[in-house]
């Protein structure tokens, strides 16, 4: 530390260490918050004219028609936040918790089961959490054998399509 020149005699300014603990407490409950996220289960239903999809990988609560919905119906699901994907295909918004409340509010897209959107992530949820998860030991087990097994698998779908073919 001597032979290089800091302030006041100190590796790092005052300022540099003085947030610190409050950027660890941020961090930690981030963390916190995205595990629970991805904890959460959420499902989706068939309606009259399409179904709802929960996207999980693009965070999305995408709705598919069958045919272009009417000015109305758009015009509501505008109103409700969700926003027409071309890329996607489909009407979707923000995958959380306020757009099953919305979902749940839209006529258009009521389950045909006749449950609400909202009963039918309450059922997803609790199946969720009634399904026991595997421990970290036996997913990395399970993994490790599917990873050995793969070569073989892909040269046992290649010999089939061989077959196939002739």
């Amino acid at each position: 530390m001597s032979s290089q020149w800091h302030i006041e005699d100190k590796p790092y300014p005052s300022w540099a260490l003085s947030n610190n603990n409050a950027e660890i407490r941020r961090v930690k409950g981030r963390i916190a918050e995205l595990t629970k996220k991805q904890e959460t289960a959420y499902a989706g239903w068939e309606f009259d004219g399409g179904t709802v999809e929960a996207n999980r990988e693009d965070n999305r609560l995408q709705i598919y028609f069958e045919e272009k919905p009417d000015e109305k119906t758009r015009e509501t699901l505008k109103e409700n936040g969700f926003r027409w994907s071309p890329k996607a295909g489909a009407w979707q918004r923000q995958l959380n918790d306020n757009a099953i409340y919305v979902a749940d509010r839209l006529s258009c897209i009521k389950p045909l089961s006749g449950k609400s959107p909202v009963e039918i992530q309450k059922e997803a949820r609790t199946a969720a959490k009634t399904e026991k998860k595997p421990s970290i030991r036996a997913q990395l087990a399970q993994d490790k054998e599917a990873l050995k097994n793969a070569p073989k698998k892909a040269a046992e779908k290649t010999k089939k399509q061989d077959l196939e073919r002739s």
